[in-house]
């Protein structure tokens, strides 16, 4: 048998996505899709991967038998709707109004791991993992004008996604999935949960105000920001597990925390904006500007307004623009002593210079730029990081190093 000709059989033997009943393959523009893998399973489904004969990868989540019936039809068409927009690849097989047959969904597969399977070697794993997902759920809320729902560790994939029918960026990135219980901001959303002990401990992801009557139930994206501070404690309690860390002996605690407890604040008016959070949440990794100096700075901010497609950018452009700026007023401070002593040094006089260039550059430029930026700088003003006290300014171009890459 020719390879053609067995193509042609696989072709007439496997449905197209439309007519998808469970099996183990399906045609998708002209591709065969076969079963390679079980991915998760859920409370009313499990998804699984699809591979075609080039590799290129695909997810299907299929309903399964609850109390006799298939009666998810509708959360399922409405979670194709939503991978649809939001991701480009969301299609709908099976009748939602009919609750004898099973409902699938077809998805984009996203290569990686769930931030509950996730291994966090260190705190800054944690704190990348949770701003790249919290940039994620901004994302939903401003371009997407939904609230997620249900945000756990479960319903976040870290990783890539290459395939051209959905997206041809490869770069790590926070994928939200699951969306079952999303809901347009403003709506009401169709969810009860009883108020008990029991509920309130196995559904902590959920707002204190989700729990009890229907009726009042309007999406906001404070459900899902107190969600982020839940997930937030969540993945730190992880990464202390997995590394056996007391928890008091680790310098960024406290301000880990001040950030949990503000996600989560009982008044949904009172809980921090995700700019905030960010924000707070990477001046811990400027280790020569204190807390006093960011919050100080903070305050002349208007951090509640950064939001949509621009918010990781502002950010940056804030908190490195700040940081440059803090190290050239230590070094003038210094200019301005040896001046009163008729002195001058050409050493520090060079590295502001070069410092002002810096900082004016990281203004308009994005973060992915950073290493051509300050390569170029250094070109120009080599004493940039030279001279006595040359760790001081070589420990902020490490720090910006570190910190640039969770912004591209």
């Amino acid at each position: 048998m020719t390879i053609e000709v067995s193509l042609q059989i696989k072709l007439l033997a496997a449905p197209t996505f439309s007519e998808y009943d469970g099996g183990n393959a399906f045609m998708f523009y002209e591709k065969i899709y076969q079963r390679c893998k079980m991915l998760g399973s859920g409370a009313y489904g499990e998804v699984y991967c699809f591979e075609a004969d080039d590799q290129t990868k695909l997810a299907v989540k299929g309903e399964m038998l609850f109390h006799g019936r298939y009666g998810y039809g509708s959360l399922f068409q409405q979670e194709a709707k939503w991978c649809q927009k939001i991701y480009g690849l969301g299609i709908l097989s099976g009748d939602p109004k009919n609750s004898t047959i099973p409902h699938y969904v077809l998805m984009p597969y996203f290569e990686g791991k769930t931030l509950a399977n996730f291994y966090y070697g260190t705190l800054k794993d944690v704190f990348f993992s949770w701003i790249k997902t919290a940039d994620s759920i901004n994302q939903l809320h401003t371009q997407h004008h939904i609230v997620h729902g249900d945000l756990k560790s479960d319903n976040v994939v870290l990783g890539t996604c290459f395939n051209p029918l959905v997206s041809h960026d490869d770069r790590e990135k926070a994928f939200v999935i699951d969306f079952g219980f999303a809901t347009k901001i403003h709506a009401h959303r169709d969810i009860y949960i009883a108020s008990t002990d029991e509920n309130k401990k196995r559904y902590r992801q959920h707002a204190p105000e989700l729990f009890g009557d229907a009726d009042f139930h309007i999406a906001s994206p404070t459900h899902d920001i107190y969600a982020l501070g839940i997930l937030l404690r969540s993945m730190y309690i992880m990464f202390l597990n997995q590394n056996e860390i007391i928890e008091d002996l680790v310098p960024e605690h406290q301000t880990l925390t001040e950030v949990k407890e503000n996600l989560i604040c009982e008044d949904p008016t009172k809980r921090w904006s995700i700019a905030k959070a960010i924000f707070m949440l990477i001046t811990t990794f400027f280790s020569r500007i204190s807390k006093p100096m960011w919050v100080n700075f903070s305050s002349g901010l208007s951090l509640e307004k950064m939001r949509g497609a621009t918010l990781m950018q502002d950010l940056w452009k804030t908190s490195a623009g700040f940081a440059i700026n803090m190290r050239k007023k230590e070094l003038e401070l210094e200019q301005g002593i040896l001046a009163r002593q008729g002195k001058k040094s050409n050493c520090k006089e060079n590295k502001i210079s070069g410092l002002t260039l810096l900082e004016s550059e990281i203004r308009i430029q994005n973060a992915s730029a950073l290493e051509t930026i300050v390569a170029r700088t250094e070109n120009k003003f080599p004493d940039l990081t030279a001279g006595v006290f040359s760790q001081r300014t070589k420990t902020l171009m490490d720090e910006l190093s570190r910190v640039a890459p969770v912004f591209h």
